[in-house]
């Protein structure tokens, strides 16, 4: 067993080893972040290494997703938001949108659609057009704003409280 001078000795050494070791570890241009280093005995005992492994992170290159947006147009606003109810009802997003963005879609799809019924649209006469669904056992009210555009009318909004 080393005495306590010669462990003190030895304690310096290992610490530059360990230094050392984990420098060059890095020095080869790789920025992967994996080093090695050597721990000083505590108790005269022989040094151990210890590996740490940190995974290099790339930064994501890829945007935020954006919502899907709907490729089909109704004559009507009306028709705009009745084919979105039905495809609500018969629980086909893909459906759902061809006429909405997906946001909406997602919206729409995460109330059961149980119990809505029509409780009252305006004329579509200007540029956008809003219907009203409640459920009147929960209370719940929907609104479906549509918009038109040279194609013909598709679902823009929904709002649920």
């Amino acid at each position: 067993m080393p005495t306590p001078s010669r462990l003190h000795r030895l304690a310096p050494a290992a610490l530059v080893l360990g230094l050392l070791v984990g420098s060059a570890a890095c020095s080869d241009g790789d920025t992967s972040a994996d080093a090695t280093t050597t721990a000083p005995p505590t108790d005269g005992a022989v040094a151990e290494d210890t590996t740490t492994t940190t995974a290099a992170t790339e930064p994501s290159s890829s945007p935020p997703a954006t919502p899907s947006q709907p490729t089909a147009h109704t004559a009507t606003a009306a028709d705009a938001v009745s084919e979105l109810k039905a495809a609500w009802e018969a629980g086909d997003r893909a459906r759902a949108q061809a006429i909405a963005p997906g946001d909406v879609v997602d919206a729409l799809f995460a109330v059961p659609p149980d119990g809505f019924e029509v409780y009252g649209c305006d004329t579509g006469e200007f540029e956008t057009s809003t219907c009203n669904y409640r459920n009147r056992s929960s209370g719940a009210f929907i609104k479906v704003t549509s918009a038109r555009s040279d194609q013909g009318w598709q679902v823009a909004t929904v709002t649920v409280t």
